[in-house]
């Protein structure tokens, strides 16, 4: 039996976001949809880091841990937003794969704040050296 995670961080500060759970045995694969998760409690910016984040570290050290984990959120934001050596306006604010793609920025408004919550997860939780391993960017 193969398991794999994934979480939407599309309403990371409000209610809207969404974990999964996937497994697959033969061809069959069930996907269970979890609507009560810590990334789906909403959290106001006064609120005490330690005590919103905790929950959080421990579910993503845990997904990492027991298989791979997929989140709708930039992770490496390859020195954004100070590029060594920028040529291009566009350096300051996407990076090439965004670009490319004519993705939204990772540090737009309505994103960056997911980027930046995600960012500190990953940091506390120690799962940032597990991208493209255990952990990836969709």
């Amino acid at each position: 039996m193969t398991r794999a995670f994934g979480l939407d961080l599309a309403g990371y500060s409000g209610t809207r976001s969404a974990f999964a759970e996937a497994t697959n045995k033969g061809a069959k694969i069930n996907a269970t949809i979890f609507s009560c998760t810590c990334f789906s409690t909403s959290a106001e910016g006064n609120q005490c880091l330690g005590t919103v984040a905790a929950p959080s570290i421990a579910l993503l050290k845990a997904c990492v841990t027991a298989a791979c984990l997929v989140v709708d959120v930039p992770i490496d934001l390859q020195l954004l937003p100070t590029p060594l050596s920028p040529k291009w306006l566009w350096e300051l604010a996407e990076r090439p794969v965004d670009h490319a793609f004519d993705a939204m920025p990772p540090l737009a408004s309505l994103l960056g704040a997911c980027v930046a919550r995600f960012a500190h997860l990953g940091r506390a939780a120690g799962t940032n050296s597990q991208l493209g391993t255990t952990l990836f960017e969709t």
